[in-house]
Order: structure tokens, then sequence, then C-alpha cells
């Protein structure tokens, strides 16, 4: 088992202060926060606070930490779940994402919304993204794959870019406008990654800026670095995918580079979400088992 999702399960099996510090998150030492003493005691008992939710009728449990604000669900029950890459395991208790305006700590983090969806066919959910929805014009060379161009594939994906010539006539396909050069709508196009299953259906959707974009990080020594001179830093924000025994559809977001890591972000994310569903079936807040 990954060491992240180890460290989840310890978390919340653990009944011990021990238990807890053994499983507690990798952190890079140069982000690592000095604690006062005074604040050990809080931080020991961040620690240790379990979050219960629920997702349609299926419920969770999960350490606080791994919540984008290290508290738990939003107000309207939205949840958004933070890890830091490269090793993918939540962000130290009492140091939520949030947190961090500057540095590693905010830069190399997987962001996570989850959601259930009770009205759609959630094995058809992904590839309902590459499909034109209501008041897209076939004709869109954004919107349309069958007009992207297709490119070698990249980490075992599927590589799509946006046609710029078709792009640039489709925008000034009005007489009487200024003309939009297609130099100026790499900012307006996106790249899309496609992986399907064995049966040739969509599986996961990844929609990044352009590869025409310059890139804004490199990685080095599995770390993100900070290109010089970079004025822009090109995301991935739209990594779509499913867990059907839930029916949940998932959403992470991420620096580009961090792309090539898509399958061990789902592994992660599924493989906490699994163990957050079993543990909450055994929840001591009931003080048995749920059905």
């Amino acid at each position: 088992m990954p060491a992240s999702r180890l460290c989840l399960l310890c978390v919340l099996i653990a009944t011990t202060g021990l238990a807890l510090a053994a499983c507690s998150p990798t952190v890079p030492p140069a982000a690592a926060q000095p604690v006062a003493e005074g604040q050990a005691a809080n931080t020991a008992a961040e620690a240790a606070r379990r979050v219960e939710f629920s997702l349609g009728p299926n419920r969770f449990v999960l350490p606080a930490n791994w919540f984008a604000d290290g508290f738990g669900p939003d107000f309207q029950g939205g949840v958004t779940l933070a890890l830091h890459w490269p090793s993918l395991e939540p962000y130290p208790p009492g140091q939520p994402y949030g947190s961090f305006t500057t540095g590693p700590m905010r830069d190399q983090r997987v962001l996570v919304t989850v959601n259930y969806i009770d009205r759609v066919p959630i094995d058809e959910l992904p590839g309902r993204y590459m499909t034109l929805g209501p008041g897209e014009d076939a004709k869109d060379p954004v919107y349309n794959l069958a007009l992207r161009v297709r490119r070698p594939d990249r980490f075992d994906l599927e590589h799509y870019i946006v046609d710029l010539e078709k792009f640039e006539a489709w925008v000034n396909r009005f007489p009487g406008r200024s003309h939009v050069p297609a130099s100026e709508l790499v900012g307006r196009s996106s790249d899309w990654f496609i992986s399907r299953n064995a049966s040739g259906r969509i599986g996961t959707v990844v929609m990044c800026d352009d590869e025409r974009r310059p890139e804004g990080f490199e990685i080095r020594d599995e770390a993100l670095v900070s290109i010089p001179g970079a004025t822009r830093r090109p995301v991935c924000g739209g990594h779509r995918f499913s867990m059907p025994e839930f029916s949940l559809s998932i959403n992470a977001s991420y620096a580009r580079p961090i792309l090539r890591d898509w399958r061990r972000i789902e592994s992660a994310v599924r493989d906490a979400l699994t163990l957050a569903h079993d543990a909450a079936s055994t929840s001591p807040t009931n003080g048995a088992p749920r059905p």
C-alpha cells in the first residue's frame, strides 16, 4: 500500500497519540513550520480530529487535514481536498493549503473537488465533457473534438489541441469587427487529454492550458521550480474522473507539469475515499457499525 494511504489508514484506526505520531504526513524539510511549545497540544488535537461527512447516501470519515481549509466540507456540504505533490499526502495538521501564500507548499498542491451525481449515469460522465452542450455550435473548433488536431500521446493520454487557423476563422466570422489574430487566441484555448477504457469509453478527461503557452514551472529533483522570467503559470484545471461505486464525480487541478502523475492522483483520491467510506461504516460516533 502506498505510504500516503497507509498513513491515512493509521490515522483512521489510531486510538493513541503514539499511533498518530507515527503516521503524520511527510513534510519537505524546507517547508516545515516551527511550532511553539504552547501550540503542541492544539496540533496533536488537530491531528486526531476526524470529520464525518456525506456525499449522497454514502458516509465518509477523513482526518481534518485532508480538507483544503483544514476543517471539513463547506457550509453547503461541498468537499474540497488538498494534497501536496509529489507525495500526494495531505497537508500537515494545523497548516492547511490556504495558509501558504507562496513557495512549494502553495505551488505544489493538487486541489480535488468531489461531488455526488444522481441524475446522470456516472460512468458516462467524463465523456460528456467532450460532448457539445446546449448553445455550443458544432463548428466551434474549441468545443468540438472532431475539429481538434490529434497530437502524439502524452503520459498514455490521447492529446488534442485547438486548430488555431480554424479558431481564428471562427472568432472572426462576423464582418465589421476588429480582426483577432491566431497569436492572441492561444490564451483562450486549451489542450484536451483523454484516457479510454477497454471498451473505448472515456474514463478520464484532463483540460490544460494550451501547450503553446510558455511554461511557468519545471520539475527538478521532484520539485516544481519557477522558470525565471515566466509571467504566467499554466495549469491543468479540469482533471475529471469518477468513482462509480459511490456515484462520485471528481475534478482535480494542479500545475501543468504535474500532469505526468495523473494516474497517481486518481489512485490517491480513490484509495483515500474508499478507506474513508470503510472507516465511516464503523464510526464510533454511533457506537456500532452502520448498515
